[in-house]
């Protein structure tokens, strides 16, 4: 499969820099929306359906979205974090068919242009860190649309940025096992542009007229 970096187009819904002090503490947590941090001070761990990651002072991390995940953090912990959304209409979603690694060490670059993008977009930081204050389709809708209301040039170069802070992930990414079930793929395709709706999986199979049983 091919795949053209000119139909890659992020979106930054939320931009900006947390302080916590042992109230980094959110269970299942599961958006479609990826997350991206830079660890600035302190430590944190985030709880993968099957393993822990450590998150370190120096580090960024890569969650993709969909990804069901829970935080712990029992001190202080400061950490930029940027959440990236792709266009579910797009053919190809390369956050979602590519497999990014989940840590690599940043470097005084990625850490310069993570503060230009939070100082380019300061509406766009988050008021609570409670994914419930945030992750739900309202929010969602809004954060899009004011997204799309920033001028060109903000946009340009918030784009820019985001393909830097991505583009060292993507040197040991590798392609997704590539879905032949005709079933699947239309499944997915109806969840990816029905993202905002209450999506349930009577409705995605009454949709697609097929049984929600395997």
């Amino acid at each position: 499969m091919e795949f053209n970096i000119d139909t890659f187009h992020p979106f930054v819904l939320n931009i900006g820099l947390a302080q916590h002090n042992a109230d980094w503490n959110w269970k299942n947590v599961s958006s479609p929306f990826a997350r991206l941090y830079y660890v600035i001070e302190g430590s944190a761990k985030i709880i993968l359906p099957d393993h822990t990651v450590s998150l370190r002072k120096g580090y960024m991390y890569f969650i993709p979205a969909f990804t069901s995940h829970s935080y712990e953090c029992t001190s202080s912990f400061t950490h930029y974090y940027a959440h990236i959304y792709e266009d579910p209409q797009a053919k190809y979603l390369f956050l979602e068919d590519w497999v990014l690694p989940e840590e690599i060490q940043g470097d005084t670059l990625e850490l310069s242009i993570f503060q230009e993008l939070y100082s380019l977009n300061p509406t766009m930081k988050l008021s609570k860190s409670d994914p419930s204050t945030y992750d739900n389709s309202s929010t969602l809708a809004s954060n899009l649309l004011k997204n799309k209301q920033r001028p060109l040039y903000n946009k340009m170069i918030s784009r820019g940025i985001i393909y830097q802070l991505l583009a060292p992930f993507f040197k040991t990414a590798h392609l997704k096992s590539t879905v032949t079930d005709d079933r699947v793929k239309r499944a997915i395709t109806y969840i990816r542009n029905h993202i905002s709706d209450e999506l349930c999986i009577d409705k995605v199979a009454e949709t697609l007229c097929v049984s929600k049983n395997p």
